[in-house]
């Protein structure tokens, strides 16, 4: 949560010093989320704790982000009582990344 803040605040003050808007102009999953596989029934949350992406702004700088809820707005059709493999997508960016649910052994 730390880090994310921090990102967040490097790209506030980036705005600030340009006096231009900054987009992202490329972002891409740089590494998947630990929890990748969830139990049907149990796991009831999508957990993207250690995922990370990289995110190009226009002014050229690159950073990586730490995948959170919170600071990337993200979209899912996940039902975690119904085994499959469902995706997961970043809005703002074209990007996103697979999970799994299994059933119960």
């Amino acid at each position: 949560m730390k880090k994310a803040l921090l990102a967040s605040i490097m790209v506030i003050s980036l705005f600030l010093m340009t006096g231009c808007p900054l987009r992202v102009i490329e972002a891409s999953v740089t590494k998947l989320p630990d929890k990748l596989i969830y139990i049907a029934g149990q796991d009831t949350e999508l957990d993207l704790t250690g995922g990370k992406l990289t995110l190009v702004l226009s002014n050229g700088f690159v950073m990586v982000d730490e995948m959170s809820a919170y600071s990337h707005r993200i979209e899912h059709e996940i039902d975690f009582n119904i085994p499959g493999t469902y995706v997961v997508e970043f809005l703002y960016y074209d990007c996103s990344f697979e999970i799994t649910v299994v059933a119960p052994d």
